[in-house]
């Protein structure tokens, strides 16, 4: 047997050798990536984890208006400029009284048909259960009388949105008040409990 044909099985050996070194390191590899988490899910469940950042807050007519109230609130921190703040999330400052009568009103800054009133209130069973909405109109000398716009008994919703239509019977009104006759479906009927007062509307004279 010649040397040259030595050297070709010599170099065609160690050229098997190779190729099966390699197959065996690339399928190690494969394996490996296939082994490894896909993390990409779980970057995105810690992407979206709630912080401690307040809600945004709903802009509306009565958004941040001056408010005022029949009595003290329950705790200081619970007072009428609390149903103005455009945030109801639970465990949020609320308006809150136990006074004998309980209203609490926001002054719009001038005239407004009142287009959308919308009110958030506690949760069951502290939902406010009987209420009134009234309007009251400047004249520029004196206010006028309280006008029912809305008058509610044995609410069990956390929210009552109300629609008007603007037309000859339309209230128009800059301070809108809401009376609470009954604060809760049982218990502690005589606190009043709202999360925010949401008033839309169009200039009126």
């Amino acid at each position: 047997m010649n040397k040259s044909y030595l050297n070709k099985i010599t170099i065609g050996f160690v050229g098997f050798v190779g190729l099966v070194f390699f197959l065996l390191f690339m399928s190690t590899v494969v394996q490996v990536v296939k082994a490894s988490p896909d993390t990409s899910a779980l970057h995105a469940v810690i992407t979206s984890t709630p912080t401690s950042t307040p809600p945004v807050p709903q802009i509306s007519l009565s958004y941040h208006k001056p408010t005022t109230a029949s009595a003290d609130p329950c705790t200081p921190n619970q007072g009428p400029e609390k149903a103005v703040d455009g945030i109801w999330a639970p465990a949020w400052p609320i308006w809150c009284t136990t006074a004998a009568t309980k209203w609490m009103q926001i002054d719009l800054g001038q005239n407004y048909y009142i287009t959308y009133v919308d009110i958030h209130h506690s949760q069951l069973p502290y939902t406010t259960k009987d209420f009134s909405i009234y309007g009251i109109k400047d004249t520029g000398s004196k206010w006028t009388q309280l006008q029912t716009i809305v008058a509610v008994t044995n609410n069990t919703t956390q929210e009552t949105p109300f629609n008007f239509v603007v037309g000859s019977n339309a209230t128009i009104a800059r301070w809108l008040r809401v009376t609470v006759k009954t604060g809760a479906q049982t218990g502690q009927t005589n606190i009043a409990r709202i999360y925010d007062v949401i008033v839309d509307g169009v200039p009126a004279p």
